[in-house]
């Protein structure tokens, strides 16, 4: 199975359904693994888990306190769109 490294700027309504569908309540740090870099460096990502591939979601410390449980309650589209705007201003 493929693996892909995704920040959210760049996930798609594919993606986000798939969150919501494997993580219905929000996620917050306990959901995150811990990836290492080749030079020692790490950075944290949510594993969500796609029909022929992962994706691992890079999620930063900012991003995840500015995401509220409210937000899983919005339609896809606008959830993109809200995660997006989160993750740029990171």
């Amino acid at each position: 199975m493929q693996r892909y490294i995704k920040s959210f700027a760049t996930l798609t309504d594919q993606h986000i359904s798939l969150i919501k569908d494997q993580y219905p309540s929000g996620f917050d740090k306990n959901d995150l693994v811990v990836m290492k870099t080749g030079d020692g460096r790490s950075f944290e990502v949510l594993e969500v888990r796609g029909q022929d591939a992962i994706y691992l979601v890079k999620v930063s410390n900012d991003l995840l306190e500015k995401v509220d449980d409210d937000l899983w309650d919005l339609p896809d589209n606008e959830l993109l769109g809200e995660l997006a705007e989160m993750s740029s201003t990171d």
